[in-house]
């Protein structure tokens, strides 16, 4: 077809219209997928200002709220972590950092449960706890009236509304995160201003410091047959879900957000293992 002066001109306006149309759709899907800089800069200054939560009531006046939302989970960098998926999740509540070692103490003064053995640093009140098997960290949870996080639940937080490697972008950056080779050989204050991310939902740790347990059972190929929407996991296994890396871990491909350790038992505990707690909206 001959395009004529009056049919460019046709066309050029039609270009014109075109890309003014997609600028403004463009311009409306990042007003409300994206927070705007100043906000997570400012989210990013309240958080590190906050005091470590010494109480279950300080930790719960602190949880962030996570919106509810889709998001593909799963990678193609480990065997485990296949196949990529969406997956839809309701809002709930997180929070922000691990539990600390003063929220259980209070834990043991309220149920008579005893501290169990010291990490090699002693206890340091506002740092993570660890030494906690999974069945611990269940049992203060049905105490505190809160949950564990699914295994979906911490993937979607960790990547705080991205679909990054890492939960800052795609290389690997230690001075985002305590790990082996900045941790001195030992667990961190869980509100610092040194070696520290926080994402857009004001979530700290979700890699780095402590390997974090989740609700779910394990199982390899559980993402082969995985539920769309707010999956739970297995309804059996052997072994419970560890997410994130820790203080004595190093390997770059650990602390990425889809990384899905192989499962320990739920009576195990070790002194870079904690768990943080969720909640309905």
């Amino acid at each position: 077809m001959r395009i004529t002066g009056s049919s460019c001109g046709r066309v050029a306006k039609g270009h014109r219209f075109f890309f003014r149309f997609f600028s403004l759709a463009t311009m409306l899907v990042c007003l409300f997928m994206t927070p705007a800089p100043s906000a997570l800069a400012q989210t990013k200054s309240d958080v590190l200002s906050l005091s470590a939560p010494r109480t279950l009531a300080e930790y719960k006046a602190q949880m962030a709220s996570i919106p509810g939302g889709s998001f593909l989970m799963g990678s193609n960098g480990g065997d485990n972590e296949k196949p990529v998926h969406k997956v839809t999740l309701s809002p709930f509540k997180m929070g922000r950092t691990p539990v600390t070692v003063s929220m259980w103490k209070e834990y043991c003064r309220a149920t008579g449960e005893v501290m169990p053995d010291r990490p090699a640093w002693g206890w340091i009140d506002d740092h993570p706890m660890v030494n906690v098997s999974w069945e611990d960290a269940q049992a203060y949870c049905v105490w505190a009236k809160l949950q564990l996080p699914t295994e979906a639940q911490w993937e979607y937080a960790a990547k705080g509304g991205r679909n990054t490697k890492y939960p800052w972008g795609d290389a690997f950056d230690e001075s985002k995160l305590v790990c082996y080779k900045n941790a001195v050989g030992r667990t961190a204050p869980v509100y610092r201003r040194a070696r520290v991310f926080v994402n857009a939902f004001g979530l700290v740790d979700m890699v780095g410091n402590v390997v974090q347990w989740c609700a779910d059972w394990y199982a390899d190929s559980y993402y082969e047959t995985s539920p769309g929407r707010d999956p739970q996991g297995p309804s059996r296994g052997a072994a419970r879900v560890l997410r994130g890396g820790s203080w004595g871990l190093n390997y770059p491909v650990i602390f990425r957000s889809a990384n899905r350790f192989r499962g320990i038992p739920p009576s195990r505990r070790y002194g870079n293992i904690g768990f943080r707690c969720c909640a309905s909206p």
